[in-house]
């Protein structure tokens, strides 16, 4: 018998496809493929806060709780140490298309790195509490950030950089500087996740006040505000807390991970709820969409990795390798590999084969 949950669900996946608008690609997908685990990478002696694979390249990042970030290519054990940061790393963003890394903390600064220079260029202080969340807009000009004062923080990258194509320049309509561009309030809890559309200048941000605002990154104009109702019964007139926030390759569909333990779809262009995706047994911290739009990886305090289809609402595949918290996962650009970051001290990546 269909319950009422499992009703709403497919009422608002069917509503991904609807003739009005397609929102993602009804990509075909072998259901056969399964993800397994190709390596466990176990870095210095501390959790695994964040991971992220760079733009079109198979390096990846990831932040510890021993304040260092690591950086790694699929193919190369070692990592290049980042150290400048004094107090744990807590989140991460590359900008697209080059070797620039963003990192920030506990230590309330953000550090933009060129890589493969071990030394940070540039030291953004603007936040007066913790650090929750970075992101890079797709023009690699701006970056956010957000955290535990309640505010997002709008950035100027530097417009000048090393890339595998050499030196490119980049034409931001201001100049890089170290003090904010904007700053975005409206929220009244800790900003706890941010992402930016692949193809405009719209930024998502999400709270422990449970809602997702949407901005222009550009002007600072508010857009709609995406409220999160909480659905456990045991807080059923409380809105849940974001603690992840992804674009899907389209740029037309938002998810939110949520701390009531689901996972949230909205149409990004009118705010409008798609589906709730329910499974995990505890809250959802990291979310990360593959490049054909279709799936959806999430990770969560409950030690496991989910795999969903958001055209069908069906959880393809659990992974269960990590035996403490998974803070994050993230998918490589060309969808071949997903990375994963542990609570207990490991990075663990994943590839796809038919069992």
């Amino acid at each position: 018998m269909t319950t009422r949950k499992q009703l709403l669900l497919l009422i608002g996946v069917l509503s991904l496809t609807g003739s009005s608008e397609t929102l993602i690609a009804d990509t075909p997908f072998p259901h056969n493929l399964r993800l397994r685990e190709l390596k466990s990478i176990k870095g210095p002696s501390a959790v695994v806060s964040t991971v992220r694979y760079a733009d079109s390249t198979s390096r990846f990042a990831a932040g510890f709780f021993n304040n260092q970030v690591h950086v790694w290519s699929d193919n190369n054990e070692s990592a290049i140490e980042l150290q400048g940061h004094d107090n744990w790393v807590t989140t991460l963003a590359w900008s697209p298309h080059s070797n620039l890394l963003a990192s920030a903390g506990l230590d309330k600064k953000i550090l933009i790195w060129s890589l493969p220079t071990d030394k940070p260029i540039l030291e953004l202080a603007g936040h007066d509490q913790w650090i929750r969340a970075l992101a890079v807009s797709s023009s690699g000009s701006l970056l956010a950030s957000g955290g535990d004062d309640n505010l997002v923080k709008i950035w100027n990258l530097p417009h000048h950089f090393e890339s595998p194509l050499g030196t490119i320049q980049s034409q931001p309509d201001q100049p890089p500087t170290d003090k904010p561009r904007l700053t975005l309030q409206g929220h009244r809890d800790w900003v706890w996740a941010l992402a930016f559309s692949p193809d405009t200048d719209l930024l998502a941000s999400g709270s422990l006040d449970g809602t997702v605002r949407l901005w222009h990154a550009t002007d600072g104009r508010a857009s709609h505000t995406l409220q999160v109702p909480s659905l456990e019964k045991s807080n059923p007139d409380r809105n849940s807390a974001v603690r992840s926030l992804a674009f899907g390759p389209y740029g037309k569909v938002i998810a939110a991970g949520c701390s009531d333990r689901t996972i949230r779809l909205w149409n990004a262009p009118s705010g409008k709820p798609l589906a709730s995706l329910l499974g995990h047994q505890d809250e959802v911290l990291g979310i990360a969409f593959h490049p054909n739009g279709r799936f959806i990886a999430s990770s969560s305090a409950d030690k496991t990795i989910r795999l969903w289809d958001i055209l069908t609402g069906e959880l393809l595949q659990i992974l269960t390798a990590h035996n403490q918290w998974v803070w994050g996962v993230d998918f490589s650009r060309d969808g071949s590999h997903l990375v994963s970051a542990g609570a207990d001290e490991t990075v663990r990546i994943w590839t796809w084969i038919q069992p």
